[in-house]
């Protein structure tokens, strides 16, 4: 991934002027290959990428990746309708939760008293300014400044065929030390599965329940390294932390793939269970899952990165076979393991 590293360290090198200050670039049809300006549920300000094969949706006002999926297929990420087109909370309103695919600081207990869920309104509410790079290639940045000091940069990218996508987040801030560690926190939110399916890491058979209610996986298999986790059938709030970096939801025949890619990084870079969390919210109104990564705390910020890479894959039939789909599963993360360089082939270089 050094590739795609560096040519997002370079953008950043601009933080400060006024190219990058500027507002969403005026995007015509005719400007780039596969980006277009749309109106997304009543969004005016949406950018839609695209490759023939699959498609993307991000918009800047709510700062959410809110459309990841086969054109004309269904979206395999969960929206909140009730909530289309709408703007962010504004001061002192509740949380407003889109759903889409997102970023937040790492831990939740630096904002999160337990009583009332409120995300910093720096990531969550305030929008982002849009860098059209390239060809299905865009640049995002938080207008705010968590704790007034950190904001949080995001290169999304589509590659020129199938439907491998890559989300790269940036954590940017003084080169000091803070007073209590700091990480980067991806959120997706996906439709109810017909099940998860989740690699345990390294330490094979762990994992850690992360709510009241236990959550325990269904079956295991490859020597407890990967688990299947099963919708709850009851209303209910649950979540498990594992060491792994690999996780998928199978959505009726489709298999949406999300992968953690750090090359450079070991199992023992992250606090125990926290790299990769699943989650499902099965209180009335809300029914969805999240698909969760973590990058590793740290103190002396500068800059912290982490990168996730997205995959579909579609199978004949109504009713999933859980054995290719594991299978799949399997190979996905293997081919991503083995090289890297793929990753970087498929997105292309800006250099």
């Amino acid at each position: 991934m050094r590739v795609l590293f560096l040519s997002l360290m370079s953008c950043l090198t601009l933080w400060g002027s006024d190219a990058v200050a500027a507002k969403s670039h005026p995007l015509r049809a005719s400007d780039v290959d596969g980006i277009e300006r749309i109106n997304y549920k009543g969004w005016e300000d949406a950018y839609r990428l695209s490759n023939g094969t699959v498609e993307l949706v991000f918009v800047p006002s709510i700062g959410r990746i809110m459309r990841y999926g086969y054109i004309d297929g269904e979206n395999c990420l969960w929206e909140n309708q009730e909530l289309w087109g709408q703007p962010p909370a504004g001061v002192g309103e509740d949380w407003r939760n889109f759903g889409g695919d997102k970023i937040w600081p790492w831990p939740m207990s630096r904002w999160f008293d337990g009583i009332t869920f409120l995300p910093p309104r720096s990531w969550d509410a305030e929008g982002y300014t849009v860098e059209v790079l390239g060809d299905r290639r865009l640049l995002v940045r938080s207008l705010g400044n968590y704790e007034g000091k950190f904001r949080v940069v995001r290169e999304i990218a589509l590659a020129a065929e199938g439907s491998q996508a890559l989300v790269r987040s940036l954590l940017v801030g003084p080169e000091e030390s803070v007073t209590e560690p700091i990480a980067l926190w991806s959120v997706s939110q996906v439709p109810v599965p017909e099940f998860l399916i989740v690699e345990a890491g390294m330490e094979s058979g762990q994992f850690k329940q992360m709510e009241v209610d236990p959550w325990k996986p269904s079956e295991a298999f490859g020597d407890d390294r990967i688990f299947v986790f099963e919708s709850p059938t009851s209303e209910t709030r649950v979540k498990v932390g594992l060491n792994g970096d690999a996780a998928s939801a199978v959505l009726g025949n489709t298999l949406f793939f999300q992968k953690q890619v750090e090359p450079e990084l070991g199992e023992d870079d992250w606090e125990p269970f926290e790299r990769l969390q699943v989650f499902w919210e099965g209180t009335p109104p809300l029914f969805y899952s999240e698909i969760e990564f973590t990058s590793p705390r740290v103190r002396q910020v500068g800059q912290v990165a982490m990168t996730t890479v997205w995959n579909l894959r579609s199978f004949d039939g109504d009713v999933p076979d859980r054995a290719e789909m594991i299978a799949e599963f399997e190979k996905l993360d293997g081919e991503i393991n083995s090289s890297t360089v793929a990753v970087d082939e498929a997105f292309g270089s800006r250099e």
